[in-house]
């Protein structure tokens, strides 16, 4: 049976889950794992034109939410859907290391650093989730810990945008930064 959400601090939902960046991938595809290793979810797609999309299937096929391409240039801009039903809208801010980026419609505020690659997402004061760099790989694989199943697509998705706002504003700022793979 899945996990419930509760409010009770003692039993609350929490789940880790891992990301690869697709920015050197030869596929289009990417298994997001659990902390068991389990394959949870398929992320699929490309950006960099307007009206690509990214988008996120269970492991049976499904599609369960995507993020748009709306806009290029030095603030792109994505959509974000739901079961097919926009939900929201996230768009790059021009501050180059503490980031503060709303996302509308959710109500989500990401805070953290980009270029650590560690950054927390808030509506109001309830965490939704966290994001942090896997030690020893270099900062191309990420821990995504998720504190409610139902935020566990729309998490993803903005983590992997996220995430690559992030190694474009670590090339610019950190041209020689020894990069280690284990």
């Amino acid at each position: 049976s899945t996990p419930k959400p509760s409010s009770a601090a003692s039993d609350v939902y929490k789940r880790q889950l891992y990301i690869r960046d697709r920015s050197t991938d030869l596929n289009s595809a990417t298994v997001i794992h659990d902390a068991s290793g389990h394959s949870c979810y398929l992320l699929a797609g490309k950006w960099g034109i307007r009206y690509d999309a990214l988008s996120l299937y269970t492991m049976s096929d499904e599609l369960l939410a995507e993020a748009k391409q709306l806009t290029l240039g030095l603030t792109p801009k994505f959509a974000l859907y739901l079961n097919r039903r926009q939900v929201g809208t996230i768009g790059k801010s021009l501050g180059l290391f503490h980031e503060l980026i709303y996302i509308h419609g959710l109500n989500w505020i990401v805070v953290g650093s980009l270029v650590s690659g560690r950054f927390k997402v808030f509506c109001g004061s309830r965490l939704i989730f966290a994001v942090e760099p896997v030690p020893n790989t270099g900062g191309f694989c990420s821990c995504l810990s998720v504190t409610n199943q139902a935020d566990e697509p729309l998490a993803i998705l903005t983590a992997t945008i996220i995430n690559r706002w992030a190694l474009s504003l670590i090339h610019i700022s950190e041209p020689t930064r020894p990069i280690s793979i284990a």
